[in-house]
């Protein structure tokens, strides 16, 4: 079922992502498809976080470099083009990630006067995280958690680079994350996202 307010949403990528679509999957792929569902969705702690989702779409959110349709409702009424959703799980995660700096660099109220002693050390770490480039975070955390290759490059596996692979991994898992915020309530996303993914990159980095 899609969530009321996420529905909304769809009013205007719905437009974007439903034109016809020559791309499919090949049948030949389905068994590793599924294990590759499998490993993302036991990584990513969709169960514990009561995230929804299907793993027939998830199945095509694995080819960043197609130019198919995802199913967002069970239905099919919905489908939106993998392109699109790419485009919404960086802009998702890009916003929580600055919310949660704000959050976790901001002097706290309760300290005496309204001071935080720790704010100049804060300072400095922040710097240092301002200087890292976010998308390397991202592909970090896909190689720390089990989920290096789970795009799929339909060309020789003797012919793709490690390069090629980590940025269709990140496309990968950034449709995938377009793909939940359309299908979950806001609540449960946020929730998903700082404890399964934000939290898991910065306590690394400030430890």
């Amino acid at each position: 079922m899609i969530q009321g307010s996420i529905k909304n949403k769809l009013m205007h990528v719905k437009s974007l992502g439903t034109v016809p679509i020559k791309d499919t999957i090949p049948s030949r792929h389905d068994s590793r498809n599924k294990e590759i569902v499998g490993r993302v969705v036991k990584q990513l702690e969709f169960d514990k976080y009561n995230v929804q989702y299907s793993r027939e779409s998830l199945k095509r959110c694995l080819y960043p470099s197609k130019d198919i349709l995802v199913p967002i409702d069970a239905d099919r009424k919905v489908e939106v083009r993998n392109k699109v959703l790419i485009g919404q799980g960086r802009h998702l995660l890009n916003l929580q990630w600055n919310i949660a700096m704000l959050r976790l660099f901001k002097r706290t109220p309760d300290n005496l006067n309204g001071f935080d002693f720790n704010y100049s050390e804060k300072s400095s770490i922040l710097a240092e995280l301002k200087q890292r480039d976010i998308t390397r975070l991202y592909v970090q955390y896909l190689r720390d958690h089990d989920l290096k290759g789970i795009a799929r490059i339909e060309i020789p596996a003797d012919r793709v680079s490690s390069r090629l692979q980590k940025r269709q991994d990140l496309q990968a898992f950034l449709g995938i994350m377009g793909y939940i915020s359309l299908l979950n309530s806001e609540p449960t996303l946020i929730n998903f996202i700082n404890r399964s993914i934000i939290i898991k990159i910065i306590n690394p980095l400030i430890s």
